[in-house]
């Protein structure tokens, strides 16, 4: 009797094992699992005669027979059950191999075909919601694109997606392009991706206010980012004045940014284009003094043969000094370069004038 008991509780753990264990099988192994539940079903019904308490030992031995026969037609099951999900997992993963070679030979239509098979086999893959989405990115497809970007889990590889597909619409629909940076925020590099919303909204939409404040959310998890502080200065140089502010009050207080950029300029390649922005700043408000200072400062640090706006920059504040002969100097170096060369050109006729 004991072994008999034994032998009914280790069939009942392993037909609920396979019941209730991995599933999103395909429907051959499904069907499989739907002969298990009716082996379960005759199990208890079984179990239940032969928990009667006035059974017989004839009885019993009878009864005996019908759990035998049950373990053997669940060993059976249990060997097509394995053999089926196995083909099943070998077919899907077969499947998404060969969407990874296409993807890697660049052939995104061979490749997304391959992918959705995947998901007709094992809906529950999640490796494969991302492969889809990267490759209807590179396609250029709309479509279902956001379904697939939201079934991604992984928070890096969500923004990573939302980045990339950003970066394929900043010049065909640059709004599009904002709202996927700003969703990529809530999952991955924020500063990044409120960064990059402001380079478009002040390059592409014209929109200096949003620019200003995406460059201010991006400085909240970067506070110590050079990159950020020129943004903002630069953003509010070329602002119109709100209600109640001057054109120096936004000059103001592009410098101050300018200046904490300034602070945590160790590793900031464009350095010497931020010394010239404060440059152009302290010139603006006709701080002469401090304007050479950051001129000077460009031009020490410069990689470049002729950095026109530092020259520009530099010859603005000696003619202002009253340095007329230095700053001639100058002024015909940023003359020479297309960039600067209009406004060299009025301050040198300023300087000849003066220097009469």
């Amino acid at each position: 009797m004991k072994n008999q008991n034994i032998i009914i509780l280790s069939l009942m753990i392993l037909i609920s094992s396979f019941l209730y264990g991995e599933g999103n099988t395909d429907n051959k192994c499904d069907e499989l699992k739907k002969e298990y539940q009716a082996k379960l079903d005759q199990f208890n019904e079984v179990k239940n005669k032969m928990s009667k308490p006035d059974i017989s030992k004839t009885q019993y031995d009878e009864l005996y027979g019908d759990y035998t026969e049950i373990w053997e037609d669940a060993s059976q099951i249990k060997k097509k059950i394995q053999e089926c999900e196995q083909s099943a997992k070998s077919k899907h993963l077969a499947l998404f191999n060969e969407g990874i070679a296409f993807k890697k030979a660049k052939d995104y239509q061979s490749a997304y075909d391959k992918f959705i098979e995947v998901t007709k086999i094992k809906s529950d893959f999640q490796q494969v919601n991302y492969q889809i989405a990267d490759v209807l990115i590179s396609l250029g497809r709309n479509g279902d694109l956001d379904k697939w970007i939201n079934l991604v889990i992984d928070a890096e590889e969500k923004g990573k997606l939302l980045y990339r597909r950003a970066a394929s619409l900043k010049n065909s629909n640059p709004a599009g392009a904002v709202k996927y940076y700003l969703e990529m925020a809530n999952y991955y590099k924020p500063e990044k991706a409120y960064y990059l919303a402001g380079i478009i909204s002040m390059d592409k939409l014209y929109n200096k206010d949003k620019a200003l404040s995406y460059f201010k959310k991006a400085l909240k998890s970067t506070p110590e980012d050079p990159k950020l502080y020129d943004a903002i200065g630069a953003t509010l140089m070329d602002m119109k004045p709100p209600k109640g502010k001057t054109k120096n009050d936004l000059l103001a207080e592009a410098i101050t940014y300018f200046e904490k950029g300034i602070k945590y300029k160790e590793g900031y390649k464009s350095i010497d284009l931020l010394y010239v922005r404060t440059a152009q700043a302290y010139n603006l408000l006709d701080k002469s003094t401090s304007a050479l200072k950051y001129a000077d400062l460009a031009l020490k640090v410069t990689k470049s043969k002729n950095l026109a706006s530092a020259n520009l920059e530099k010859g603005i504040a000696l003619c202002k000094l009253d340095r007329c002969s230095e700053a001639k100097n100058f002024l015909v170096r940023a003359e020479k370069d297309m960039s600067t060369k209009t406004q060299a050109g009025f301050w040198l006729e300023k300087v000849n004038e003066a220097c009469k």
